[in-house]
């Protein structure tokens, strides 16, 4: 038995030893920061294609989309730099945001874009 527990002891400080000198010589890793120049692209009445820079070391990316910025809710994940927002509804005004995410996480998404989802009308000549 006190052989076991010696055992134990010196492999717990074998692998702090190990873990400590991994953490100094391996770089800090951290989420990506947010994507910049979000744009909308086109759009009907019930879609929005929208389209960002992309950030380094990102392996995907998540977008937003709610009526206010308190109810932004996940629309898709996608590993391109652009993105179709389907299921709109008319006449209404759309915040959308982006975030990025690479193997530690996902990184906050501040860069916000607000739409209004028009609805097309026909249009017919007018008559004088």
């Amino acid at each position: 038995m006190k052989y076991l527990l010696k055992i134990a002891i010196i492999w717990c400080a074998l692998s702090v030893l190990l873990c400590s000198c991994e953490d100094e010589t391996s770089p800090t890793k951290s989420v990506p920061n947010a994507p910049t120049g979000l744009s909308a692209i086109t759009h009907t009445d019930t879609t929005i294609a929208i389209a960002w820079n992309g950030v380094s070391g990102a392996v995907q990316y998540h977008v937003y989309a709610g009526t206010t910025t308190e109810n932004l809710t996940r629309r898709g994940s996608p590993t391109a730099t652009s993105y179709l927002i389907q299921g709109l509804t008319a006449n209404t005004a759309y915040y959308i945001a982006v975030s990025a995410e690479n193997e530690v996480g996902e990184g906050k998404n501040p860069l916000q874009l607000r739409l209004l989802q028009t609805r097309v009308l026909n249009r017919r000549p007018l008559q004088v």
